[in-house]
């Protein structure tokens, strides 16, 4: 029986209230269970991977693996792509900004399939020059309203495949 890939998942990282009044001073690294359960549905062994102190030393990880996903999350620090944060920024995490941004440059750079979901389609952009809105509402209120309030698992918005990408060479053109 042949092996399963192995997809490497980016966790979390939780500290606020709602963790450390049952563990003072620790933090927990996750990842939601959809995660890994969509790896395993299309073929794959999911690993896990934690935010690393060093960013460096979570590099190893990507000479084993057939393939990363860099997960959702809070908001990809301003100063990353050259910004002062504005208020109300949600909060960050500056130590999985520092390993996600290692992790994907390195696997750019090693041809690695990597997929962005959501805050990791945003770091990917800045890791590669790019920019972003911090608050779409402020910077760009002609964009309408991006506060989601529907569950995690409804569609609430459109993807468009241009022409072209390699994404419209997997699941079709257009939206």
């Amino acid at each position: 029986m042949p092996f399963r890939p192995l997809i490497g998942l980016t966790c979390y990282t939780r500290s606020g209230p709602d963790w450390t009044q049952m563990a003072p001073g620790l933090y927990q690294d996750f990842v939601f269970r959809n995660y890994p359960r969509s790896v395993f549905q299309a073929g794959g062994q999911p690993v896990l991977i934690p935010v690393a102190p060093d960013p460096e030393a979570a590099l190893d990880v990507l000479d084993r693996l057939d393939a990363l996903v860099l997960t959702g999350g809070p908001d990809v620090a301003p100063h990353l792509y050259g910004r002062t944060p504005l208020p109300g920024l949600e909060t960050m995490d500056l130590e999985r900004d520092h390993m996600e941004w290692a992790l994907a440059r390195s696997a750019w750079d090693r041809e690695l399939p990597t997929l962005g979901i959501c805050r990791g389609v945003q770091l990917m952009n800045v890791v590669h020059g790019g920019d972003l809105y911090q608050d779409i509402g402020h910077e760009a209120p002609e964009a309408g309203l991006h506060a989601v309030m529907a569950p995690k698992s409804v569609v609430t918005h459109p993807v468009v495949a241009a022409a072209g990408t390699r994404l419209a060479r997997i699941v079709g053109e257009g939206r």
